[in-house]
C-alpha cells in the first residue's frame, strides 16, 4: 500500500506549475501559408485557385450574380429578413413586415390610423347590450357548477399540470448583477393554452350553439398598400373559432352613423394627428425579401366564417423594437393587428371582393380574446372596408383590461387561488371574465 503525502493549502499551486513545464515543451505548429495550404489539399482535397485569375475571367456577369450580401443593411436594425429557404427573392421595393414578435411603439393609436379604424367607447351601451344578452342568465344554467369548473380549470392549468421546464431568468432592477436561484414549473405558454382550451370546452358545454369549430396553431399572410408604403403583416393565430353564420355588426348603418355623428370627419382627423409626428409605419421592421402577392388563410373552405381569435401574449418572445417594457396600449394594437390580418386574409383567399367597388360587399365583423393566462381583454372589429386610403373607417371596441385572479400559487402547501375583484360573489376569481367569455361565445 502506498502512502501520498499530506498536502497543505500552501502546496496547492505545485500542479500548475508542473502543468506550464509541460505546456512550456510544446513545440510551436508552422502557420506559414503554403503549409497551411498543404493541409487544405491533404485534409479536404479542396481545390485553391488564386484569386487574381479568378477575377480576370472575361464572365464577370456571373460573378457578380454571385455576390448577394449587403453589409450596410444588414447593419440595420430595423431591416426584418425571412428564412431565405422559402426561395423569396429580394425585391426592388421595399416592405414593412409585421409579425408576432415586435409590437407598435405608437400603440393602439398608431394601428387606428394605420388601420383607418374609429374606435368606440368602452363604455358604449349599445356594445354593451348586444353583448350582455347572450350571459349565462339566458341559458338556466346552474352558477355554481359553471364556477366550480371554471376555478378547477385555473388550478389545472397553473398548478396541476406536470410539465418541469426552466423558467425565465428572474431579474431585480434594484440589484441588477444579483442572481436568483433558477426555477422550474409550467411554461407561461402551456398555462395559456391549457386555460384556454379548458375555458372554451366549459362554454361549449353549457351553451346552445353547437355550430362552432376551432383552428389550433394557423398562419396568416397578407398585404396591403397605404400612402405608397407596402405592409405585409405574418403573423401566427394559436386559436380561430369559426362559424358557419356572421357575426352581426356592432353599427348596422354606417352611413347613417356617420350622418348622426357630426364629429365622425373630426375623430378621423384626430386619429390622424395623435402620433404626429410620427408616422404609421414607425417601429414595423422593413426587408426587401417578401412576395406580396401570396396570400395565406388556413381554411380552405369559405363557409368557415371567422368568429373569435384567441390571442396569447407572452412576455418572453413578445417585445419591443427599442428593447423598452411592452405596454397595455401595445399589447391591445398588436390584438388588433391580427384581427385585420384575419379578415384580409379571409376576403382575398375566397375573393369576396366587389368588382365594381374594389372593396367587400358587406362589413365583417370578428371578436378577439387577448390574454396572458392571467389578465383578459375583449375586443370586436367590424371591418367596413379593406381599402385602408377609402373615407369610410373600420369600427373597433374594446373592453378594458381584466384580472381573471389576482394569484394562483400553493401557500402552505395547498393550492390556493385568491381575488380581489367586487364581482368574485363569494368565487375565488373574477366571474365577469367568464360572463364576457360566455356572452361572445353565443355571440351571433
Amino acid at each position: 500500500m502506498r502512502l501520498n503525502v499530506v498536502l497543505y493549502r500552501q502546496h496547492i499551486g505545485r500542479m500548475f506549475k508542473k502543468h506550464w513545464i509541460i505546456q512550456g515543451k510544446r513545440t510551436p505548429i508552422d502557420t506559414t501559408q503554403d503549409i497551411q495550404n498543404e493541409l487544405l489539399k491533404i485534409r479536404n482535397d479542396i481545390k485553391i485557385e488564386d484569386p487574381k485569375q479568378l477575377f480576370e475571367t472575361e464572365d464577370k456577369e456571373q460573378l457578380l450574380k454571385v455576390s448577394t450580401v449587403d453589409f450596410k443593411e444588414i447593419n440595420k436594425k430595423s431591416v426584418y429578413y425571412y428564412d431565405t429557404s422559402n426561395n423569396l427573392k429580394k425585391q426592388d421595393r421595399i416592405c414593412h413586415v409585421f409579425n408576432d414578435s415586435n409590437v407598435l411603439v405608437g400603440g393602439v393609436e398608431q394601428a387606428k390610423v394605420l388601420l383607418n379604424t374609429l374606435q368606440l367607447d368602452t363604455t358604449d351601451q349599445n356594445v354593451l347590450d348586444k353583448l350582455l344578452s347572450n350571459k349565462q342568465e339566458k341559458f338556466n344554467i346552474s352558477k355554481q357548477l359553471l364556477y366550480k369548473q371554471v376555478e378547477d380549470a385555473i388550478k389545472s392549468s397553473h398548478l396541476y399540470d406536470s410539465e418541469q421546464v426552466k423558467l425565465p431568468v428572474k431579474k431585480d432592477p434594484s440589484r441588477p448583477a444579483w442572481n436568483f436561484p433558477r426555477e422550474y414549473g409550467i411554461s407561461y405558454q402551456r398555462k395559456i393554452e391549457l386555460l384556454t382550451t379548458k375555458l372554451l370546452k366549459i362554454c361549449e358545454t353549457f351553451s346552445e350553439n353547437k355550430n362552432k369549430y376551432l383552428l389550433n396553431n394557423g398562419t396568416i399572410l397578407t398585404s396591403f398598400e397605404k400612402d405608397s408604403l407596402l405592409y405585409q403583416l405574418d403573423v401566427n393565430i394559436d386559436k380561430l373559432l369559426t362559424s358557419n353564420q356572421r357575426l352581426s355588426p356592432l353599427i348596422s348603418d354606417y352611413q347613417q352613423y356617420v350622418l348622426n355623428n357630426q364629429t365622425q370627419k373630426d375623430q378621423k382627423q384626430a386619429n390622424n394627428n395623435s402620433i404626429y409626428p410620427l408616422k404609421c409605419n414607425i417601429s414595423i421592421p422593413t426587408t426587401f425579401y417578401y412576395d406580396s402577392n401570396r396570400n395565406i388563410y388556413p381554411i380552405n373552405n369559405a363557409n368557415y366564417i371567422p368568429h373569435t381569435l384567441f390571442v396569447s401574449y407572452n412576455k418572453c418572445n413578445v417585445h419591443n423594437l427599442y428593447e423598452t417594457e411592452v405596454t397595455d396600449e401595445q399589447i391591445t394594437s398588436r390584438t388588433l393587428m391580427k384581427l385585420y390580418a384575419t379578415v384580409s386574409a379571409y376576403v382575398q383567399q375566397f375573393n369576396l371582393i366587389n368588382k365594381t367597388t374594389e372593396d367587400i360587399s358587406e362589413p365583417i365583423t370578428i371578436q378577439s380574446v387577448t390574454s396572458d393566462g392571467q389578465f383578459y381583454e375583449f375586443g370586436i372589429l367590424q371591418v367596413n372596408t379593406i381599402n385602408l386610403e377609402n373615407n369610410i373607417q373600420n369600427i373597433w371596441w374594446t373592453s378594458d383590461k381584466i384580472n381573471l385572479f389576482d394569484q394562483c400559487q400553493y401557500l402552505n402547501g395547498r393550492p390556493t387561488c385568491t381575488s380581489k375583484a367586487e364581482s368574485h360573489h363569494g368565487h375565488h376569481f373574477n366571474t365577469q371574465v367568464i360572463d364576457y367569455l360566455f356572452a361572445f361565445y353565443n355571440h351571433h
